[in-house]
């Protein structure tokens, strides 16, 4: 099984019809599922230990 990518980033993207770029925000599936069924405030290299994300959590930059 590979790793995600990323568990939270954002990218650029260009909506039809638009020509400025918007931000959006990206979640793995993994971390997505996580928040619904264990702890909805989990995020990746969060500040408060009650929301960090159990060693378990790779990605392909580990």
């Amino acid at each position: 099984i590979e790793p995600s990518f990323a568990h939270h980033y954002s990218r650029n993207v260009i909506r039809e019809g638009r020509k400025s770029k918007e931000k959006v925000e990206v979640y793995s599936y993994e971390l997505l599922a996580y928040r619904n069924l264990v702890n909805p405030n989990a995020m990746p290299y969060a500040q408060e230990e009650s929301a960090r994300l159990p060693d378990y959590f790779i990605t392909a930059e580990d």
